[in-house]
């Protein structure tokens, strides 16, 4: 028991050697030493105490020593033995007693000099066999309940006068406290336990270009290798590697416990579970019901009727903890066919897929040294790149391939910072909203002229680019239109104008459907529901109001709002893209929330300064409000807290209105009352550029919702201005600006000591 269990400790396997030798040789005084020293070696192997260790290591000199003394007493014994003989011989009897004495005494000093030879052949060969673990490693072996009380005093005092040892140090404790653990598992050095847990972990350190250090450990890193190599499909090269290292991805029973899930061989799962070690019986009892969740869907669809009802009562109803989900695979035995199980369940049947998912969903539970996350590997890389991405100042490409040879950077020649055209002329006063199309593919801008106008953008991805051209002209209102919204699907327009009226426009003919006079003052705002159907208005008069527009072609019709909300006067709203919610800003220091169709309570944010505009981003979870303090705030509606302040333009007497834009809305736009256009990295506040161009106050400004290298500006001198890149490379084109260099790199980023570097 004792061979086995110590089978890989190198102190147990050198005394074995030696015993094994000399039971070979049959040499009695070489079978006595060698006992001697195994027995010592179990004991301080099984005291597990470092000093006693290295005192055991002492015994190997002590060998040669013994042999030494055994010999020279054997010779002394024999010597004084036939001494006594001598007396009472002739001289030559004694003469030749003598020679006969001397000859033996030589053959036994020759014995001698061959027994210390072969002892040190055998030390030669033990060396040869260590020769792995012998250059820098230190084997920790820890014994969580040690039968002996170690003297420590006595230990140090003995390993002071310990000769330097030509073998590895080997470092034995016995605090039963240091326990090697990754989480609530443990792990051991126990009989069946994994070879990557048993051999002995060496770490590699690497330093990043800022000299901190990094250490990982290099047997998990071999195992990663292995499992991206399977990704990979290279398993014989995986195959290699685990021979070759002597690390295994997982355990033969973890394997076997993956292999028989992807089998459906469930009986054998079921058995397997005990090697993951899940401790918690909560997280146990999760992982049986997603394995027979599994079992009792597939004996479903292949018809198992009786199977599955055993299944349901005798294995899922004892463990399961949530009536709701028992009651819903209940309600799947009444299923007609396979396809309506399938639909009513989400589940895509058995097979690769539901299985891999299976296995994905087990592995939330177990820890991830005995079930290495799937394409871990690959999961890191792409979290380097997004890294990267997000400390690259102007990282603003839609290129989806990263050269992993290089450190990823953009440089300025991937943002719109080139004014391309000035559309002059055809607006006759101050310009003060424009807005892309969701397509991208039209603008849409308002004046103080009283006039809309349809821009056509799609000439700027032609062949030659041109300017863009006017494609309509919307004529109706009276007063100034400060406010534009598109319908989701591009083929209506409602605007907002100061002679308290909404128009809704169709865009093609170019004419006006129907004009909504709900509102007793100036409408300043509107919105789109995303059923395409509805739409909220806003206006000075401190109202909001809900109107459906389900027959717009009939203009005779007086229209009456289908809800309403009273508030404060109202500069801007939005709607959330799921259509349940409505975001107000009104003139006050708060962010308004309604719920559209049903009657709960409204929701207040409440801010520190008056609030002049909004924007809502396109996954609808974060807006940014411009503030009477000349700051723009970035709010998670969520956790209902300001993430992010951008400073540098000037405004205090205007509306002024920003918008996001870029790849991932990784910029805050604005304009100014300097007639200057700012642009931030939206992470982390950093004013990348101040644009210039118009000559008075820049209104609005709107980042294209399609193409990245692309935004227009609205001012007051009466002009519009379309920004790209220098080249005008906008996004249909190849997105060949983004490089590697590392020199250019830092030259961009050094302005606000932000580098980023992929590091392995």
């Amino acid at each position: 028991m004792f061979f086995y269990q110590f089978r890989n400790n190198p102190i147990i396997d050198s005394a074995s050697f030696h015993l094994c030798t000399a039971i070979k040789t049959t040499d009695s005084l070489r079978l006595t030493v060698s006992c001697h020293i195994l027995s010592s070696s179990f004991y301080y192997v099984l005291a597990g105490n470092e000093n006693r260790s290295i005192q055991y290591l002492k015994l190997r000199e002590f060998k040669i020593e013994a042999t030494e003394l055994f010999v020279r007493e054997a010779i002394i014994t024999d010597s004084q033995n036939r001494s006594s003989t001598l007396e009472g011989q002739t001289p030559s009897q004694r003469r030749r007693s003598r020679q006969q004495l001397e000859s033996e005494e030589q053959e036994l000093q020759q014995l001698q000099q061959q027994e210390q030879q072969q002892v040190e052949e055998e030390e030669e060969e033990e060396e040869e066999v260590l020769q792995d673990i012998e250059e820098q490693v230190e084997v920790e072996v820890e014994v969580d309940q040690s039968p002996i009380v170690n003297n420590n005093n006595n230990n140090n005092s003995n390993n002071n006068n310990s000769r330097p040892l030509k073998r590895v140090r080997f470092n034995m404790s016995s605090d039963s406290n240091n326990n090697n653990t990754n989480g609530t598992h443990p792990l051991t050095n126990g009989v069946g336990t994994a070879d990557f847990l048993m051999n002995p972990d060496e770490l590699i350190t690497m330093s990043d270009v800022n000299g901190e250090s990094t250490a990982f450990n290099k047997n998990e890193l071999i195992r990663l290798l292995i499992q991206s190599l399977h990704y990979l499909g290279y398993k014989k090269s995986a195959d290699f590697l685990e021979k070759d290292s002597g690390v295994n991805l997982q355990t033969p029973e973890v394997m076997q416990f993956i292999n028989s899930t992807m089998e459906g061989d469930w009986k054998k799962v079921e058995n397997l579970l005990p090697y993951l070690k899940i401790k918690s019986q909560n997280d146990l009892d999760s992982v049986k019901f997603l394995i027979y969740s599994q079992k009792f869907l597939e004996l479903l669809e292949i018809k198992k009727v009786k199977e599955a009802l055993e299944c349901l009562r005798c294995e899922i109803t004892p463990i399961s903890k949530d009536p709701h989900k028992l009651q819903s695979l209940t309600s799947l035995i009444m299923c007609t066919d396979t396809l309506d199980l399938k639909k009513r369940s989400f589940w895509p049947g058995a097979g690769h897929l539901s299985r891999t998912k299976l296995l994905n969903d087990i592995r939330k539970f177990v820890s991830s040294e005995i079930m290495v996350p799937e394409n871990r590997l690959e999961q890191l890389i792409m979290q380097a790149i997004q890294y990267q991405t997000t400390k690259c100042l102007y990282h603003n490409t839609t290129k989806s391939h990263y050269n992993l040879f290089e450190d990823h950077a953009c440089n300025r020649n991937q943002m719109p910072l080139e004014c391309k055209y000035t559309l002059a002329g055809k607006h006759r006063d101050e310009v003060w909203y424009l807005k892309f199309s969701n397509n991208g593919k039209k603008l849409a801008s308002c004046s103080k002229d009283s006039q809309i106008l349809i821009w056509d953008m799609s000439t700027l991805y032609e062949a030659v680019p041109q300017e863009p051209r006017v494609l309509a002209t919307l004529s109706g209102h009276n007063k100034d239109v400060s406010y534009l919204s598109w319908s989701p699907d591009d083929r209506y327009l409602i605007s907002a104008s100061s002679d308290n009226s909404v128009k809704l426009w169709s865009v093609d003919e170019a004419v006006c459907l129907k004009t909504y006079s709900k509102h007793t003052d100036a409408v300043t705002c509107c919105a789109w529901h995303p059923d395409g159907k509805r739409f909220v208005s806003g206006g000075n008069d401190k109202n909001l109001y809900l109107w459906n527009i389900a027959t717009p072609e009939t203009t005779h019709q007086v229209s009456v709002p289908i809800r309403s909300w009273a508030c404060a006067r109202v500069n801007d709203m939005a709607i959330h893209r799921d259509g349940k919610q409505l975001i107000v800003i009104c003139q006050e220091k708060k962010i308004r929330i309604f719920d559209i169709d049903a009657e709960r309570p409204e929701i207040s944010i409440a801010e520190t300064e008056a609030i002049m505009s909004m924007a809502l981003s396109q996954d609808s979870r974060y807006i940014i409000v411009n503030t009477s303090n000349q700051e723009i705030h970035l709010w998670d509606l969520e956790k209902r807290i300001i993430v992010q302040k951008y400073r540098g333009q000037r405004q205090g007497r205007f509306v002024i209105r920003s918008c996001f834009g870029g790849v991932d809305e990784g910029f805050i736009l604005s304009g100014s009352e300097d007639s200057k256009i700012y642009i931030w990295r939206r992470q982390n506040g950093a004013l990348l550029e101040c644009l210039s161009g118009h000559t008075k106050t820049v209104n609005c400004v709107a980042w294209s919702p399609t193409d990245p290298y692309l935004f227009c500006s609205a001012s007051d001198d009466e002009t519009i201005r379309v920004w790209t890149r220098k080249e005008l490379e906008l996004s249909n084109s190849s997105n060949n600006d983004s490089v590697s260099n590392n020199n250019n790199n830092n030259n961009n980023n050094s302005a606000s000591g932000n580098t980023c570097q992929l590091i392995f």
